[in-house]
């Protein structure tokens, strides 16, 4: 850990994304069917997925629009994690971002 404040920054942006890994990791694993979501009426008041409400609803969201796919977006935001934790600059951010979008669009497909 640093003593700088942009560097504090990034190692807080670094942890950010991988507790978001890990949180969109769970709810992906825990998804199920019964699970009240966006699409999905249930009379069920216990959510079976391990986030809860919010895992349930993200994971049905994610799985309805990208597949099993959706289990990339979690590797995506461990190697962005990492990276920012180690204090290494992320170069040509928008490039990056937008080649892991099609690379997640076009496994989904």
């Amino acid at each position: 850990m640093s003593v700088y404040p942009k560097q504090k920054t990034t190692e807080l942006i670094g942890l950010l994304c991988l507790m978001s890994a890990l949180l969109l990791v769970l709810a992906l694993y825990s998804y199920s069917p019964q699970d009240g979501s966006w699409n999905v009426s249930s009379s069920e008041s216990e959510y079976v997925n391990y986030i809860g409400f919010t895992g349930a609803w993200l994971s049905d969201l994610l799985f309805q629009f990208f597949g099993l796919a959706s289990f990339l977006i979690p590797a995506v935001l461990v190697s962005v994690g990492l990276r920012q934790l180690r204090g290494l600059e992320l170069e040509n951010p928008v490039i990056k971002i937008c080649g892991a979008l099609v690379m997640i669009i076009a496994t989904a497909a």
